[in-house]
């Protein structure tokens, strides 16, 4: 598969960012906070990324209360082109999702959470 880019996207949902009251969502803690300030909100940080160099093709940030991965991938889809072959974890095989991908024209490896 010489020339084939081979992208991979991963997300992580446990980074914290301090924030003034009125953040959300907000992570367990205190009520209410110490010293005026608020529970640390979490972010969902969304990364395409090359498997071989480790190079960041892009990334975005969504709330990690949104518990669809697939959503905040989303906003990463415009960076797929032919010529990738685009490895996805297993939150990415609902078929909306993956036709989306595919109409980018790259190639998609998947795992599934189930096979029928």
């Amino acid at each position: 598969m010489g020339g084939t880019r081979t992208p991979a996207l991963d997300d992580c949902n446990s980074l914290k960012a301090p924030a003034l009251r009125g953040a959300q969502p907000r992570v367990a803690g205190p009520d209410p906070p110490p010293d005026g300030l608020c529970r640390v909100p979490a972010l969902r940080l969304m990364a395409l990324a090359e498997t071989g160099t480790r190079g960041l093709l892009g990334a975005t940030l969504g709330s990690a209360a949104d518990r669809d991965e697939a959503s905040v991938a989303r906003r990463l889809l415009h960076l797929l082109r032919p010529g990738m072959l685009v490895l996805l974890d297993r939150a990415f095989d609902a078929n909306g999702f993956l036709g989306e991908a595919a109409a980018t024209g790259a190639a998609l490896l998947a795992r599934a959470k189930s096979w029928h």
